[in-house]
């Protein structure tokens, strides 16, 4: 097992959310670059980093932070998501020394797009799989879909992903492990 840290931005800010709920959050610290830097130190190898405004805001947000860690750590990998949502942002990205890119949202919105950044950058797009009660939730969690969590897995199961992030909103932010039923 590979354990990834998550480091989850908002505003610059190091920060927690409950349940995804934005108005439930938690700062941990206004230095995601130190934050990364304790989790390398640590002995961590790869880092999940989530741009929370991005997400809502479908556009990247926070990506100078992130570039600016994967250029400070550059022998350390580094994947990223939320609000990845056009080839500019996913090429400036895995162009710019990031490991690898979660896309969730427009997956779901246009199934071409994942297809096509397969194509350009095989096995370095994770698939975002936000689910609350066996069904996907987009645009930060804000949006319900009809689609369930295992149809959607077996749609993208054919293209050549790094994998599948897969998030129970349900259990999220709240320090209680993870679902291992579904």
């Amino acid at each position: 097992m590979i354990v990834i840290p998550a480091i989850d931005i908002r505003v610059g800010n190091c920060v927690r959310l409950i349940k995804g709920d934005f108005n439930r959050q938690t700062i941990y610290s206004d230095n995601p670059l130190e934050i990364a830097g304790m989790w390398f130190k640590a002995g961590a190898e790869y880092i999940h980093l989530v741009d929370l405004d991005g997400a809502l805001e479908g556009k990247s947000v926070n990506s100078d932070i992130f570039i600016q860690i994967s250029n400070t750590f550059k022998n350390k990998k580094i994947q990223v998501g939320g609000g990845i949502r056009d080839l500019e942002i996913a090429r400036h990205y895995l162009d710019s020394g990031i490991d690898k890119i979660i896309v969730g949202t427009r997956a779901i919105e246009d199934p071409y797009f994942i297809s096509n950044l397969c194509d350009l950058y095989p096995n370095r797009i994770l698939l975002g799989v936000d689910s609350k009660e066996g069904f996907i939730k987009t645009k930060g969690w804000k949006k319900e879909t009809s689609i369930k969590t295992l149809d959607l897995i077996r749609r993208y199961n054919k293209y050549p992903l790094a994998g599948f992030i897969f998030t129970d909103i349900s259990k999220d932010g709240m320090m209680v492990g993870p679902n291992l039923k579904t």
